[in-house]
């Protein structure tokens, strides 16, 4: 019977040990990745803000745009295989501080387009530079966890992109808006410099916290590397090594085509909408002058909806304003009968068609207005989504 015991509590302290180790390794390397992804989101579609501006400064019509936003998933399909092969041979350290060096570089030059020929090389060139990374980030992650702990890192890894698609209108919106005529730019291209430098900086990052393999991690212990190995070999039935014969059987099996065919048809319009959303938005929403205007209605959790706009003069008072815009929506939607009068956060009983219902009427704002045909329902969900904030701020960009 103690013997028993003893077992379970040595079992017990052991999983405490391992979980403690892989928590240690997740606070390393896991954050790094995220940043990485999350500002391969925003160079791969920061395109769908600039041409707002771009277009009408080059001349560039929506044909010309919609080939070069397309172009970098050439690039991607013609190098993704080659990119995964070279990694698996000279470690994701190097082939990261490649892709991150060659891609931030191409995605600043952005800037310096003005003919659509450019427009078309850099677009490409930039899927050849950061193909493989995706799938590489994976395959470095099945290196430093088992089977059964793979789940939490990736999850994790793959919240980078919609945290990218939340802030990306915002920080279209603030550097083509305050940056515009600094040196002599303008306010797109401040949007591709600001948002493609900070790759060159991130791969110096990456390449000194990253280790290639747990055997060369110095910042583990000798008995965590060890550990780590262990749980890594005992988990793993294939090995990582190429050979010609096993990637013609992969490649001949039907399952690999069924999925990428799945991928295929999600992702087009998946990137069709993240790369046209804009224009969209500002051709059917946001026409402001002088002032940016975002949908309430994108982001309330409720089963009726009511497109309240909500001027945004500065993005100083803008959390404010929203707020109060919400509180005054869900007090009106939540009334029986719709129709009823809403009170305002400071307890001021609000008509439905009053316009002061927001905040105090000013000159400049002076074109306030509740529409009454919002671009699609969004029943109730008790919390905010990712996509809908994406939406929301999206419009936000789309203002500039």
């Amino acid at each position: 019977m103690n013997s028993n015991a003893g077992r379970i509590e040595e079992a017990a302290e052991l999983a405490d040990s391992d979980n403690h180790l892989f928590r240690k390794i997740t606070t390393r390397i896991v954050p790094v990745l995220w940043l990485v992804y999350f500002f391969n989101y925003l160079d791969r579609t920061n395109v769908a803000y600039a041409h707002l501006r771009m277009k009408d400064d080059l001349g560039f019509s929506d044909p010309v745009f919609g080939l070069g936003a397309s172009l970098i998933f050439f690039g991607l399909i013609a190098f993704e295989i080659p990119s995964n092969i070279v990694l698996a041979r000279i470690g994701l350290r190097k082939t990261l501080f490649r892709i991150m060096i060659l891609w931030g570089l191409c995605s600043a030059a952005m800037s310096l387009v003005t003919t659509p020929t450019e427009f078309y090389i850099l677009r490409f060139m930039i899927g050849v530079f950061e193909a493989g990374l995706v799938p590489g980030a994976l395959y470095y992650i099945t290196l430093w966890y088992p089977t059964q702990r793979r789940g939490q890192p990736c999850a994790m890894f793959y919240t980078a992109p919609s945290c990218a698609g939340i802030v990306s209108g915002p920080l279209a919106a603030g550097f083509m808006t305050y940056l515009n005529g600094v040196g002599n730019f303008k306010g797109w291209q401040w949007l591709f410099i600001m948002e493609g430098l900070p790759c060159l900086v991130l791969a110096f990052v990456a390449y000194r916290v990253l280790a290639d393999s747990p055997d060369k991690a110095t910042w583990l212990t000798q008995d965590e590397r060890r550990r780590v190995q262990d749980l890594i070999q005992d988990s793993n039935v294939a090995h990582h090594t190429l050979d010609r014969q096993e990637f013609l059987t992969v490649a001949r099996d039907p399952r690999l085509w069924v999925l990428g065919l799945t991928g295929f048809l999600m992702l087009i319009p998946q990137f069709g909408l993240t790369f046209w959303q804009p224009t969209l938005l500002k051709l059917h929403r946001v026409r402001a002058r002088g002032c940016g205007r975002i949908a309430a209605h994108d982001v309330l959790p409720v089963e009726h909806t009511l497109d309240v706009v909500v001027p945004m003069p500065d993005m100083g008072g803008f959390c404010e304003r929203l707020r109060d815009a919400l509180d005054i929506s869900r007090t009106y939607l939540q009334r029986p009968g719709g129709r009823h009068r809403a009170r305002d956060h400071h307890g001021h009983s609000r008509k439905r068609w009053d316009r002061r219902a927001l905040w105090p009427r000013t000159d400049q704002d002076s074109d306030w207005r509740i529409h009454h045909q919002p671009l699609y329902r969004q029943r109730a969900t008790g919390c905010l989504d990712a996509d809908l904030l994406s939406v929301l701020f999206a419009q936000i960009g789309a203002s500039t």
